[in-house]
């Protein structure tokens, strides 16, 4: 109980938080789609009908064991659900950071080195114990290689199968995958990556994240390398060089995405 000299700020209802996301001014998206808009000097919202609480809890989990002086993820004040309207929509309440986004400015080496560092720091916080591929705590993997509804993996076997049926649609190489498992972000586009004013970066938008094989966003950035050529390759040679063994792999890691029609990149 608080004190006489102590007074109790009640949180807002989430009705009150619905009707503020619907008047603040609009940071990124638009009304087809998700949207992220300023709800105060230190507040933002990310809403819509693809905003799931699995983005939430990964961007807590990394929020929690990353170094902020290598890289700032944004705090989870709130993640909520409504569906009064008819269709389910998620609520992600979280801090604002201050900054530029890459896609905005000129990139540079001393920028691109300071998000791979970012990258390769981010893979190397711990992995939950018994904690299988996808978003922390065996949520729906969602993104580059997944089908648009998602999907769930309780082990890494179940994993290899689900892309190995892929594979089988139109040719009879196998995957054998024997990669350990870290934090990646799987959507390293430039739009997603805030530089702020001391120069460390802010890695924004964890919906595609998740605990998977580092060859995974290395196919990824390859993927990505027609759009963004510069960028991409910049963080491809500072990230890993595939042994033979991996190159085969990756060449049948573009598979699952070409058949599940995944490509939607942009900078």
């Amino acid at each position: 109980m608080p004190t006489d000299t102590e007074t109790t700020i009640p949180e807002p209802s989430e009705t009150l938080l619905i009707q503020m996301c619907e008047r603040a001014p609009l940071i990124a998206g638009s009304s087809f789609g998700n949207r992220t808009v300023r709800l105060s000097d230190t507040l933002v919202a990310k809403y819509g009908m693809g905003v799931w609480i699995e983005e939430a809890r990964n961007q807590e989990y990394a929020h929690a064991h990353v170094d902020r002086s290598i890289l700032h993820v944004p705090r989870v004040l709130r993640y909520f659900e409504d569906s009064s309207q008819g269709s389910r929509v998620g609520y992600l309440i979280m801090e604002y950071v201050h900054g530029t986004p890459l896609n905005s400015m000129e990139i540079n080496v001393p920028t691109m080195t300071t998000v791979a560092k970012a990258i390769n720091h981010l893979s190397t916080i711990p992995v939950p114990e018994s904690q299988g591929p996808g978003p922390i705590g065996q949520g729906v993997a969602r993104g580059y290689l997944w089908p648009p509804e998602g999907v769930i993996f309780t082990a890494f076997e179940d994993m290899e199968a689900w892309l190995n049926s892929r594979l089988a649609v139109v040719c009879e190489e196998r995957l054998n995958l024997s990669c350990p498992l870290a934090m990646r972000r799987m959507d390293l586009v430039r739009r997603n990556i805030i530089l702020k004013a001391d120069m460390s970066v802010c890695f924004l938008d964890w919906a595609f994240a998740g605990f998977y094989p580092e060859l995974f966003e290395i196919r990824y950035l390859r993927d990505l390398l027609p759009e963004d050529p510069i960028w991409s390759e910049f963080l491809l040679n500072h990230i890993h060089h595939p042994t033979p063994d991996e190159e085969q792999a990756l060449a049948l890691l573009a598979v699952p995405a070409a058949v599940n029609e995944r490509y939607f990149f942009g900078t």
